[in-house]
């Protein structure tokens, strides 16, 4: 089965490429690794996958809504840019570590994912929110109600968050 490797974004018949793997971080092999194995017992129909279905915003909590929103609006690439320099690789993006002013580019973004990064020298990695959290050194809720307010996202309901 072609796919694009994670790493470069070439087409490849492995998640990563045997290019990139020298440099991939050993729990990342073992994912892969895990990823490769359930993809043989589904083929071979030892074990069925169920396809997952996305509830829509509005059937969730309204907390949860209030960040998926924030997630799908806020893009995570023009963020970065404010302390990154972002080079574009493929599909996706890559930069030094922002989070420890890294030299190297060891930082991936895929802005088609939900605005997800993620750091191979130090394993700092999640959403625009978490991203805007650690920059900020705010609570993940409070970074959420940053980014809802530059893009004019109304705010939950304060009872909601504290349950």
């Amino acid at each position: 089965m072609k796919r694009k490797c994670i790493m470069c974004g070439n087409p490849h018949e492995e998640m990563i490429c045997s290019d990139c793997l020298p440099t991939a971080d050993k729990k990342l092999r073992k994912l892969i690794e895990l990823v490769d194995e359930l993809e043989n017992l589904v083929t071979k129909g030892k074990i069925m996958i169920k396809e997952a279905t996305t509830p829509e915003v509005d059937e969730m909590p309204e907390l949860e809504a209030f960040f998926v929103k924030v997630r799908q609006q806020y893009d995570i690439v023009e963020l970065m840019s404010e302390h990154r320099e972002l080079k574009r690789v493929g599909d996706h993006y890559i930069c030094a570590c922002p989070v420890h002013r890294g030299k190297v580019d060891s930082c991936r973004v895929s802005p088609d994912t939900q605005g997800f990064y993620s750091v191979d020298c130090c394993g700092a990695g999640g959403d625009v929110i978490e991203y805007a959290r650690v920059m900020r050194n705010l609570s993940y809720v409070e970074a959420a109600y940053f980014l809802a307010q530059m893009v004019d996202i109304p705010l939950p309901h304060e009872d909601c968050v504290e349950g």
